[in-house]
């Protein structure tokens, strides 16, 4: 399996002052590790890789592959994340600690922007809750846009209630009696279209209908699962009860939006990439950059 990140590196004097002098080498514009360092990132080499080998001195050399970067594409630092972090992350984006998970999971994102149409099923001040919610959360996170569209026909993101048997229900799909949503994502896995609903005749707290509204706005963000190890106050938490927008969502939000990672990966993958990308470098992650398209 390869993976379909693209790395940049520059500055090569300072990357050899990370010790890393004995497992990348830069040659004629061209960049290499060590096989014993590619090894160790668990890939497998392709004939293309073998075909590519260079012997230098005792070492033998694969090559990294970097396309030119052309005016459609955009490349970024790739964005370091400690164990722990990228556990949580895990469990959210890929459902990592469900034993009954039988099939791939992959992360699910909204590439272009979301165009939010409230219905006015939902009380004005509820609406103004969510509104002041989806400003905060695109004011600051990157690469996410939502703005408020004034008819369902410019929408490609619906938010209502159900009061009555004689609502319109805009996504019949959503068929829990109490609250849910639906998303539908292309083949990149990417989210093009989303609902929420909120059934007002079997939750009839304002507070817990105003809670499971902006909580599923939420999770239609990424098709997001829920983690065993946050506080039950957290959105992401694994628990039923009241909850508050954390700095742990929030974290985990601007990750998931961060172009400092591949997109559209499943949990294979992106554990792979990462794998690779530590064994070449620390911390400090000097110039290691991923490269993402930027037209469609």
């Amino acid at each position: 399996m390869r993976l379909y990140f693209i790395l940049f590196f520059f500055s090569v004097g300072l990357l050899q002052a990370q010790d890393i002098s004995d497992s990348f080498t830069h040659i004629e514009g061209k960049n290499y590790i060590t096989l014993s360092t590619y090894k160790k990132t668990g890939l497998l080499l392709t004939a293309k890789d073998s075909s590519n080998f260079l012997i230098r001195e005792r070492d033998t050399l694969v090559l990294l592959t970097n396309p030119e970067p052309t005016s459609k594409t955009v490349s970024v630092p790739y964005e370091y994340k400690d164990e722990k972090f990228l556990d949580l992350y895990k469990q959210v984006v890929f459902n990592s600690n469900n034993p009954k998970k039988k099939s791939k999971t992959y992360m699910r994102y909204w590439k272009e922007p979301i165009k939010l149409y409230v219905h006015n099923t939902i009380p004005e001040s509820h609406q103004s809750n969510l509104v002041a919610f989806t400003n905060f959360i695109s004011e600051n996170v990157d690469s996410l846009n939502i703005r408020q569209v004034s008819t369902p026909e410019e929408s490609n993101f619906i938010v209502y209630y159900t009061k009555n048997d004689t609502d319109k229900d805009f996504e019949p799909k959503i068929n829990d009696n109490i609250s849910g949503y639906y998303v539908n994502w292309n083949g990149n896995n990417q989210i093009y279209k989303a609902a929420v609903k909120v059934n007002t005749m079997n939750l009839t707290t304002e507070a817990f209908q105003l809670l499971h509204l902006k909580h599923n706005f939420f999770r239609a963000l990424g098709h997001f699962n829920s983690s065993k190890d946050l506080p039950c106050s957290d959105y992401f938490a694994n628990c039923k009860t009241m909850k508050e927008f954390s700095e742990n969502d929030l974290s985990l939000l601007k990750y998931h939006y961060s172009y400092g990672i591949c997109k559209g990966s499943n949990l294979e993958t992106f554990e792979n990439q990462h794998k690779f990308f530590k064994a070449l470098v620390k911390e400090d992650n000097v110039g290691l950059r991923v490269s993402h398209t930027t037209s469609k």
